[in-house]
């Protein structure tokens, strides 16, 4: 049985713990999208056709970035917990605690 060139490649990859040149080109869309490119800049450095596949990188990257914004808003927060024990102290804040602590 002959195989391919690219067949041959992958086999070899694998015997040998590389990336296959697929997961080299994932990685590297990856890291451009994560570094801020664009999907048209992704599809004129990678040679797409169709910009949904450079879309794929570019949402995953946006939602990487407004996580970790959101995370940062949460982290600077404190939050009061209200005392119900005793009379009188009823709705009482405690001393503020941070999100991060807990």
């Amino acid at each position: 049985m002959q195989i391919g060139g690219r067949q041959f490649h992958s086999i070899i990859c694998t015997e040998q713990g590389l990336p296959s040149a697929h997961g080299l080109r994932k990685a590297a869309a990856t890291r451009a999208a994560d570094d801020g490119a664009t999907a048209h800049e992704l599809v004129a450095i990678f040679g797409w056709i169709d910009i949904k596949e450079a879309e794929i990188y570019t949402r995953a990257a946006d939602r990487k970035r407004l996580a970790a914004r959101a995370m940062g808003k949460l982290e600077t927060r404190s939050v009061y917990f209200p005392t119900h024990s005793k009379v009188g102290t009823f709705g009482a804040k405690t001393p503020a605690i941070s999100i991060a602590s807990l």
